[in-house]
């Protein structure tokens, strides 16, 4: 599994989001279905390689009970972690940038100024949870 097979996957996805997009309102769930099904290829890459931020989320697995993991590793936790990682590994940095402009293109100019609103997102505590 590489940066460039993710690339290709989300690629792929894009172009469903975009055809969901043009039609009705009522397909949202679709589309937010296919943005969760992006965000979960890039998951899966870090860990394949190995990458935690504070045992997250490899460690932390161990921690919990069954019950216990819907809560605990949520959405919101995994986008704090892929936004962490990508702060510190060039190849998430990588696959989170290409994720948020293949879907988003409006909303992000450069790499730089992605990883920039990040930085500045990660300082702020925008994150309603720590990992």
């Amino acid at each position: 599994m590489t940066a460039e097979d993710i690339k290709q996957e989300i690629s792929e996805l894009t172009k469903t989001h975009k055809a969901i997009d043009e039609k009705a309102i009522s397909d949202f769930k679709n589309a937010e279905y296919i943005e969760l099904m992006a965000e979960e290829l890039i998951i899966a890459y870090c860990e394949h390689n190995g990458y935690m931020i504070n045992g997250f989320p490899t460690d932390k697995r161990k921690l919990f009970e069954e019950d216990e993991e819907d809560e605990y590793f949520c959405r919101e936790r995994f986008q704090l972690y892929l936004d962490s990682l990508a702060i510190e590994k060039d190849d998430v940095a990588e696959v989170w940038w290409f994720y948020h402009k293949s879907f988003w293109p409006e909303c992000v100019e450069t790499k730089e100024k992605f990883l920039e609103q990040i930085r500045e997102q990660l300082e702020s505590g925008f994150h309603d949870t720590e990992l």
